[in-house]
Protein backbone atom coordinates (compact mmCIF):
# COMPACT_ATOMS: atom_id res chain seq x y z
CA UNK A 1 0.00 0.00 0.00
CA UNK A 2 1.20 3.73 -0.32
CA UNK A 3 0.04 6.34 1.72
CA UNK A 4 -0.47 9.68 0.02
CA UNK A 5 0.04 13.10 2.62
CA UNK A 6 0.66 16.52 2.70
CA UNK A 7 2.32 17.78 6.02
CA UNK A 8 3.59 20.57 7.60
CA UNK A 9 7.27 20.83 9.12
CA UNK A 10 6.12 19.68 12.44
CA UNK A 11 4.23 16.65 10.53
CA UNK A 12 0.81 18.26 10.90
CA UNK A 13 -1.73 17.34 8.30
CA UNK A 14 -5.00 18.79 9.64
CA UNK A 15 -7.01 20.82 12.05
CA UNK A 16 -10.73 21.00 12.73
CA UNK A 17 -11.36 18.69 10.04
CA UNK A 18 -9.49 20.32 7.23
CA UNK A 19 -6.61 20.31 5.31
CA UNK A 20 -3.73 22.57 6.71
CA UNK A 21 -3.11 24.51 3.48
CA UNK A 22 -4.73 23.05 0.10
CA UNK A 23 -2.56 23.57 -2.45
CA UNK A 24 -3.44 23.75 -5.91
CA UNK A 25 -0.72 21.96 -7.96
CA UNK A 26 -0.94 19.26 -4.94
CA UNK A 27 -4.23 18.24 -5.86
CA UNK A 28 -3.66 18.05 -9.08
CA UNK A 29 -1.01 15.65 -8.37
CA UNK A 30 -3.01 13.19 -6.23
CA UNK A 31 -5.86 13.70 -9.16
CA UNK A 32 -3.14 12.12 -11.08
CA UNK A 33 -1.66 9.88 -8.71
CA UNK A 34 -4.99 7.96 -7.60
CA UNK A 35 -6.98 7.66 -10.63
CA UNK A 36 -8.31 4.62 -10.97
CA UNK A 37 -6.43 3.21 -7.86
CA UNK A 38 -8.05 1.97 -4.45
CA UNK A 39 -8.70 5.13 -2.08
CA UNK A 40 -8.59 3.83 1.54
CA UNK A 41 -9.94 6.38 4.36
CA UNK A 42 -11.86 7.33 7.05
CA UNK A 43 -15.31 9.46 8.11
CA UNK A 44 -13.49 12.16 8.99
CA UNK A 45 -11.61 12.31 5.56
CA UNK A 46 -14.52 12.13 3.50
CA UNK A 47 -16.33 14.75 5.52
CA UNK A 48 -13.84 17.01 3.94
CA UNK A 49 -14.15 15.96 0.58
CA UNK A 50 -16.65 18.59 -1.84
CA UNK A 51 -19.76 18.07 -0.75
CA UNK A 52 -18.90 15.03 1.09
CA UNK A 53 -19.06 12.94 -1.67
CA UNK A 54 -16.72 9.94 -3.18
CA UNK A 55 -13.95 11.08 -5.53
CA UNK A 56 -14.48 10.20 -8.59
CA UNK A 57 -12.84 7.52 -11.30
CA UNK A 58 -11.47 5.52 -8.05
CA UNK A 59 -12.87 2.77 -5.79
CA UNK A 60 -13.51 4.80 -2.60
CA UNK A 61 -13.61 1.88 0.17
CA UNK A 62 -14.13 3.72 4.20
CA UNK A 63 -13.43 2.87 7.50
CA UNK A 64 -15.92 3.48 9.67
CA UNK A 65 -17.69 1.63 12.22
CA UNK A 66 -20.82 4.56 12.13
CA UNK A 67 -21.62 4.85 8.42
CA UNK A 68 -23.78 2.83 6.52
CA UNK A 69 -23.51 1.90 2.77
CA UNK A 70 -26.30 3.65 1.88
CA UNK A 71 -25.11 6.98 3.45
CA UNK A 72 -22.24 7.40 0.68
CA UNK A 73 -23.41 6.73 -2.35
CA UNK A 74 -20.42 4.76 -4.63
CA UNK A 75 -18.18 3.47 -1.67
CA UNK A 76 -17.74 0.50 0.08
CA UNK A 77 -17.98 0.78 3.71
CA UNK A 78 -15.68 -2.01 6.08
CA UNK A 79 -16.46 -1.93 9.66
CA UNK A 80 -12.81 -3.10 11.12
CA UNK A 81 -9.54 -3.62 9.74
CA UNK A 82 -10.13 -7.65 9.41
CA UNK A 83 -12.69 -6.75 6.52
CA UNK A 84 -10.66 -4.01 4.89
CA UNK A 85 -7.76 -6.51 4.45
CA UNK A 86 -10.19 -9.09 3.80
CA UNK A 87 -11.32 -6.61 0.60
CA UNK A 88 -7.66 -6.01 0.09
CA UNK A 89 -7.26 -9.29 -0.42
CA UNK A 90 -10.39 -9.61 -3.28
CA UNK A 91 -8.95 -6.93 -5.04
CA UNK A 92 -5.53 -8.61 -5.84
CA UNK A 93 -6.87 -11.76 -6.94
CA UNK A 94 -8.72 -9.35 -9.50
CA UNK A 95 -5.54 -8.61 -10.33
CA UNK A 96 -5.14 -5.38 -7.87
CA UNK A 97 -1.22 -4.62 -7.22
CA UNK A 98 0.25 -3.18 -4.17
CA UNK A 99 0.68 -0.16 -5.64
CA UNK A 100 -2.78 0.69 -6.41
CA UNK A 101 -3.87 1.00 -2.54
CA UNK A 102 -3.47 4.10 -1.55
CA UNK A 103 -4.31 4.96 1.54
CA UNK A 104 -5.28 8.98 2.00
CA UNK A 105 -6.05 9.59 5.75
CA UNK A 106 -6.99 10.35 8.56
CA UNK A 107 -4.47 10.44 11.08
CA UNK A 108 -5.82 7.28 12.68
CA UNK A 109 -6.37 5.56 9.40
CA UNK A 110 -2.04 6.33 9.00
CA UNK A 111 -1.36 5.19 12.22
CA UNK A 112 -3.39 1.88 11.39
CA UNK A 113 -2.02 0.97 8.00
CA UNK A 114 1.62 2.19 8.35
CA UNK A 115 2.55 -1.04 9.07
CA UNK A 116 1.06 -2.27 5.88
CA UNK A 117 2.39 0.83 3.59
CA UNK A 118 5.42 0.18 1.46
CA UNK A 119 5.76 3.84 0.44
CA UNK A 120 4.61 6.95 1.26
CA UNK A 121 4.36 9.90 -1.03
CA UNK A 122 5.04 13.14 0.93
CA UNK A 123 4.22 16.66 -0.32
CA UNK A 124 6.31 18.90 2.60
CA UNK A 125 5.09 21.96 3.57
CA UNK A 126 7.97 24.67 4.24
CA UNK A 127 5.86 26.42 7.25
CA UNK A 128 4.43 25.27 10.30
CA UNK A 129 0.14 25.11 10.98
CA UNK A 130 -1.68 25.35 13.99
CA UNK A 131 -2.57 21.46 13.59
CA UNK A 132 -4.72 19.17 15.70
CA UNK A 133 -3.61 16.32 13.70
CA UNK A 134 -0.82 14.70 12.47
CA UNK A 135 1.30 12.10 10.70
CA UNK A 136 3.91 9.55 12.31
CA UNK A 137 7.56 10.12 11.96
CA UNK A 138 8.30 7.99 9.50
CA UNK A 139 12.01 7.63 10.29
CA UNK A 140 11.02 6.25 13.60
CA UNK A 141 8.55 3.96 12.02
CA UNK A 142 11.61 2.58 9.64
CA UNK A 143 11.18 4.86 6.70
CA UNK A 144 13.79 6.15 4.72
CA UNK A 145 13.97 9.19 2.21
CA UNK A 146 13.93 7.66 -1.41
CA UNK A 147 14.05 10.79 -3.29
CA UNK A 148 12.96 14.45 -2.97
CA UNK A 149 12.20 17.12 -5.32
CA UNK A 150 13.20 21.01 -5.55
CA UNK A 151 11.15 22.97 -3.40
CA UNK A 152 8.48 24.41 -5.89
CA UNK A 153 5.89 27.40 -4.65
CA UNK A 154 2.02 28.53 -4.78
CA UNK A 155 1.58 32.31 -3.86
CA UNK A 156 3.96 32.39 -0.48
CA UNK A 157 3.55 28.47 0.00
CA UNK A 158 6.83 26.16 -0.25
CA UNK A 159 6.44 22.92 -0.74
CA UNK A 160 8.21 19.84 -2.00
CA UNK A 161 7.50 16.37 -3.16
CA UNK A 162 9.09 13.47 -1.16
CA UNK A 163 9.16 10.12 -1.78
CA UNK A 164 9.68 7.30 1.59
CA UNK A 165 10.09 3.88 1.52
CA UNK A 166 10.31 0.75 3.67
CA UNK A 167 14.18 -0.81 3.02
Amino acid sequence: MIAIVAIDQANGIGRDGQLLQPIRQDLRRFKQMTMGKVLIYGAKTLATFPGQKVLPGRLNIILSRKLRPEDVPGAEIVRSIEELEKRVTELKKEGRTEDDFCIIGGASVYETLLADTHRVELTRIDQVFPADVHFPDLEASGFVLKDQGPYLSEGEIQFRYETWVRP
